[in-house]
């Protein structure tokens, strides 16, 4: 057993149904801001260490049933301060996509992904002691959010 989460088909059901739906809204998002990804980005200056474009909707992926499990968790816990910042980062972080290619708003976006970090932070500290495995699952989000934050500030300074 995995420490005090007691595993049954109504538990993985549970979880398959938050990562089915954060990666069906993340696809959506996706379609709506993929044809900016070929025309108006290729033409922005790139800043130093940006990865291929193949390689962000792999991490998203993964990261998206990563925080899927995370959301779920604090749910099952009852953990409402937590799960209210985490309702507001993951707004956060479905709108982004549509502020930084939609509306090609790079200093916009910069500021929306510092407040994003600054909630990740959050949730990861406030979750530490009462769900700590929660905040395990948001440690590589976090990760990946410092690097998006330095890509985004490094296109808004060059651009």
């Amino acid at each position: 057993m995995l420490g005090l989460m007691k595993i049954n088909m109504k538990t993985i059901a549970t979880y398959a149904v938050w990562i089915i739906a954060f990666e069906a809204i993340s696809f959506a998002t996706a379609q709506v801001t993929n044809k900016n990804i070929d025309t108006w980005y290729a033409t922005l200056t790139a800043p130093p260490m940006v990865p291929p474009n193949w390689i962000f909707p792999v991490m998203w992926s993964i990261l998206y049933a990563l925080i899927a499990c995370a959301g779920c968790l604090l749910w099952r816990r009852g953990e409402k301060p937590a799960l209210t910042l985490f309702t507001i980062y993951m707004l956060l972080n479905w709108s982004w996509s549509f502020i930084y290619f939609g509306l090609h708003m790079i200093g916009t976006g910069l500021v929306e992904i510092i407040l994003m970090d600054i909630l990740i932070a959050l949730i990861i500290v406030k979750t530490w002691r009462p769900v700590k495995p929660a905040a395990l699952l948001l440690m590589p989000l976090m990760a990946w959010s410092l690097f998006a934050t330095y890509l985004n500030g490094g296109y808004w300074w060059l651009n």
